[in-house]
């Protein structure tokens, strides 16, 4: 809400401070533009909120990760409605992005659960990322996707212990 308002604020401050039909633009009017990019909320729905808490603390994932969730709309051509999870585990950071359009359903919250998996496994995969840079190029790539695989697996493997 907050950012289309600032870009609101911005196109207002320009069409104020430059004469439109001088620089020959073709400016939409700001009601146009209001339907045309609807408001999405960033900030995750309550049972999201609650849930990556809940499931933090029953499979271990320590207080000393500083965990940020925020919404986000899919990929192009993501035809899954997911979720995706980037972290700096060197600093504990980890970042869960979930997509708008998530349900709060049987299969959002394994989508939740299986986010927050990524975050164990945090700690792992930055020792495995230090151990594959002292690996030759070709090696690394097979090695990784190997890796990449069973984390995937793993995490799979819990979410499904744990959901309901």
């Amino acid at each position: 809400m907050a950012a289309w308002r600032v870009r609101s604020n911005h196109l207002r401050l320009i069409m104020r401070l430059c004469d439109a039909d001088m620089l020959h633009l073709h400016l939409p009017c700001m009601e146009t533009l209001e339907e045309q990019m609807p408001e999405k909320e960033l900030t995750p729905p309550l049972w999201i909120a609650d849930l990556v808490t809940s499931t933090r603390s029953s499979i271990g994932v320590g207080s000393g990760w500083r965990i940020n969730v925020s919404m986000i709309d899919p990929p192009p051509g993501d035809p899954l409605l997911g979720g995706e999870c980037d972290m700096t585990p060197e600093y504990l950071d980890a970042e869960l992005r979930f997509y708008h359009g998530i349900k709060d359903d049987a299969e959002g919250r394994r989508i939740v659960i299986h986010e927050v998996g990524h975050v164990l496994l945090g700690e792992i995969e930055w020792i495995v990322s230090c151990i594959l840079g002292r690996v030759n190029k070709a090696e690394r790539k097979i090695l990784r996707q190997l890796y990449d695989d069973v984390v995937e697996r793993t995490v799979q493997r819990l979410t499904r212990a744990i959901s309901p």
